[in-house]
């Protein structure tokens, strides 16, 4: 019975799933024309819900400002903000002065206190100054973290300047000035009858008298002996030009105690007066037969290598601190004299061709003879040009010693020199050693780079064994003169 009812069973089925094939096809237009229908007639429903929206959350937003504002609160977020809090500067310094007598170590009552700043500092201003009580103390409060300049003074008194550095570690600071009384002595140097010293009796002009100097110690020295220093600096004192005679100085004397004013030629005592503790002027007696013995004559004796041949006919140079140079040429021994130069210090140099130039510095006294040994010069050539790789003529090139290099120092150069039309350049007679050569385009200060940080226009060299030629360097000239005329030579530094 089961087999009989197989056929049946199996035929329904593929009756019924031909019915569902059927409805299926035939339904598939009818729901493609809603879905069409649908979406023509949503769009300004879209629009509609969307404004509807939009106004619903300002309004809910406008509820929530409303319930922030009326209970002071802050809309409520899901994590909290760390909270920087503006950090002061310290202001909590204090810096107490106590101000006393330079001659006792009692307290200086009255005397006037500041704490100076620099005038390009804005960042930090002064207080107030301040004077001292009758403790002689002066006290400043509410100070920045700052190494705070102090000043005292008073009437009649040489100001004193400190210093004390105020911190947060240590926001406390005391220091200690001793003023002094101030005493302007009038001091004038003249001969051995009284008379008032003018400049032709010691062979100098108007201009010259710097060569003598005016020394304050406590106790005198020897005329014609060598001056050394024992208590001077008791007695500071500071000469300022009267400008009513060559000889004629005012001093600032700190103190009252006993001083001895000496006239110097370098380190040679010419004269020496006592100055009492309450005088306000003296007279310094110079002989001159004294001040002829101390301005010896001046011997220089000028060599070369190693076995000192004589250089013959060496220009030397003797440069006084105080009046005009003067030079000599070596004779057949290699020496140069000069008599008559009335100063205490002296520079000496000489030159020849083939060498460089040799210097010394020289304080009397002199004893015997001083000798200056030349050694062969170096020469440093080569050649400039632009920045069109054509040669550059009549370009500034200086020569610098390399001790300078990155120093971030305005350097003047120790010589210069133009090239040629052809962009050349030499150094003749350079002593041995190290140097920077650049190229400049005013008066050749400039500031040198390191060994590590060369450019185009500068050049180490070192011509410590031999020579140093065919250099190359680079410089700069303006757009407007490539291809146009020549330099106008008037412009450069000579």
């Amino acid at each position: 019975m089961s087999r009989s009812l197989l056929p049946w069973l199996t035929l329904s089925v593929v009756v019924l799933a031909a019915v569902l094939l059927f409805v299926r096809d035939d339904s598939r237009g009818d729901i493609g024309l809603d879905v069409d229908v649908q979406r023509e007639t949503s769009s300004g429903a879209a629009f509609e819900l969307a404004g509807a929206a939009e106004t619903d959350r300002e309004q809910r937003v406008g509820e929530r400002r409303q319930s922030a504002t009326a209970s002071d609160r802050a809309i409520p977020i899901p994590y909290s903000f760390p909270v920087f809090k503006e950090r002061r500067p310290f202001d909590g310094g204090v810096i107490e002065v106590r101000v006393v007598h330079d001659e006792d170590g009692r307290p200086f009552v009255g005397a006037r206190v500041m704490l100076p700043v620099g005038f390009n500092v804005s960042a930090v201003a002064p207080p107030q100054p301040s004077t001292t009580d009758a403790q002689g103390l002066a006290r400043f409060e509410g100070l920045l973290a700052w190494d705070w300049n102090v000043v005292a003074e008073a009437d009649g008194c040489i100001a004193e300047r400190g210093s004390a550095l105020i911190q947060e570690q240590r926001p406390e600071a005391r220091v200690e000035l001793r003023l002094a009384t101030r005493r302007d002595v009038l001091v004038r140097f003249v001969d051995a009858s009284g008379r008032d010293l003018v400049p032709a009796d010691l062979g100098l002009e108007a201009d010259d008298v710097r060569g003598v100097g005016l020394v304050l110690d406590a106790r005198c020295g020897e005329p014609g002996q060598r001056f050394q220093l024992v208590d001077a600096p008791s007695h500071r004192a500071r000469g300022v030009d009267t400008k009513q005679h060559p000889f004629c100085w005012n001093l600032e004397i700190r103190g009252v105690s006993a001083a001895c004013v000496h006239a110097l030629l370098g380190d040679v005592i010419l004269a020496a007066e006592p100055l009492d503790p309450r005088a306000t002027d003296v007279l310094v007696r110079l002989d001159r037969e004294v001040v002829a013995r101390a301005a010896t004559p001046i011997v220089v004796r000028v060599v070369a290598g190693a076995a000192e041949e004589p250089v013959v006919g060496a220009r030397v140079v003797f440069s006084p601190v105080a009046r005009k140079a003067v030079e000599r040429l070596t004779d057949d021994e290699g020496r140069a004299r000069v008599e008559g130069l009335v100063t205490g210090e002296l520079g000496v140099s000489a030159s020849a061709p083939g060498f460089a130039l040799a210097r010394i510095a020289v304080r009397r006294p002199i004893e015997g003879e001083l000798v200056l040994r030349m050694t062969a010069g170096r020469t440093i050539s080569g050649v400039v040009f632009d920045q069109l790789e054509a040669a550059m003529p009549r370009a500034l090139v200086g020569i610098y010693s390399a001790d300078e290099a990155g120093s971030n120092r305005v350097t003047m150069p120790l010589e210069f020199a133009f090239t040629d039309l052809d962009g050349r350049f030499v150094f003749t007679e350079q002593k041995v050693g190290e140097y920077v050569v650049g190229v400049h385009a005013s008066d050749g200060r400039r500031r040198l780079p390191k060994r590590e940080e060369l450019r185009p226009d500068t050049a180490f060299v070192d011509c410590r064994d031999a020579d140093v030629t065919g250099l190359v360097l680079h410089g700069y000239r303006p757009v407007n003169d490539l291809g146009g005329p020549d330099w106008d030579l008037s412009q450069l530094p000579r």
